[in-house]
């Protein structure tokens, strides 16, 4: 988010994250309910590690999640993955627009959303165990 933008064409993108943020949100009506939803996330993902590593001198690789084992293990809530301290931080505060209000990503302010490139948005989350289990983005 410290970048400036790369490709230079996105409208009000501020920096790299918002290129990368406004792709996965003008394609995700499309990707998400069809059969190359899987082999684009996958390359999707590869490329944003990529540049993480590159442009940013991230040395790790991406964390992955098992979803099938937090599913036959704990309430969705309670992974790991959403620890505070070691993940991405918990569920959205539904009194605030389900911003995320602790862990890494708490008031984190994003310019893009689905309807606009000015958005000023928290990041937010709204974890849905029914959805989960049905196999549903959450």
């Amino acid at each position: 988010m410290e970048k400036p933008p790369k490709v230079g064409t996105i409208w009000n993108a501020k920096n790299l994250w918002d290129e990368f943020d406004y792709t996965h949100i003008s394609l995700a009506n499309t990707i998400h309910d069809s059969g190359q939803f899987l082999a684009w996330h996958r390359w999707y993902v590869r490329v944003l590690e990529l540049a993480f590593q590159e442009e940013c001198n991230y040395t790790g690789a991406f964390p992955y999640w098992d979803e099938l084992k937090d599913q036959a293990t704990a309430p969705l809530n309670e992974s790991a993955v959403f620890d505070p301290v070691t993940g991405f931080g918990g569920d959205g505060d539904p009194n605030n627009h389900y911003c995320i209000t602790y862990g890494p990503f708490s008031n984190v302010v994003l310019a893009m959303n689905a309807s606009s490139n000015f958005a000023h948005d928290c990041i937010s989350r709204q974890l849905n165990q029914t959805r989960f289990d049905q196999g549903k983005p959450y």
